[in-house]
């Protein structure tokens, strides 16, 4: 029976890795210090008014910051920094000139002793894996080359 890689574990995603990575980790290791000094933060935010589709993609860039800084293993690090960009580029995408810095100490308060962590996790990870699977498969599609047009009769 196969089992199923997720890029957590998928060899292929830490392999294609380029001398660009190194820019973008420092890049993201500055936002995860933001989002771990959020979550830390004793400081009463401003009340943003959030949707509940942005709210969630602010506390799965949470969850994942808190991955990597937490991270002991380069792997997971790496893949949890995959993680962190994908919900930069959505938050970015669905709320343009968002103050992540408030939205993540706001949703920092929610995070204290709130047992639904793990299902939020989990919900995270769900969709993370579900977009990393369809780039992999939009990668082997396009490794296969140009698909060749049928003559017209």
């Amino acid at each position: 029976m196969a089992t199923r890689r997720g890029l957590w574990t998928n060899p292929l995603v830490a392999a294609n890795l380029s001398g660009e990575w190194i820019r973008r980790e420092l890049v993201m290791r500055f936002l995860m210090l933001i989002a771990v000094s959020a979550v830390v933060s004793s400081a009463a935010p401003a009340q943003l008014s959030l949707s509940a589709q942005v709210t969630s993609d602010v506390q799965c860039f949470m969850l994942y910051s808190v991955g990597v800084a937490t991270a002991t293993e380069d792997k997971n690090r790496t893949a949890g920094t995959l993680g962190v960009m994908y919900f930069v580029g959505k938050l970015q995408a669905e709320a343009p000139g968002l103050d992540l810095v408030t939205a993540v100490r706001e949703q920092a308060q929610t995070f204290e002793n709130n047992p639904r962590l793990k299902e939020i996790g989990a919900a995270c990870d769900a969709e993370f894996h579900k977009r990393g699977e369809e780039l992999l498969e939009i990668g082997k599609e396009l490794q296969q080359g140009p698909a060749t047009p049928s003559p017209s009769t």
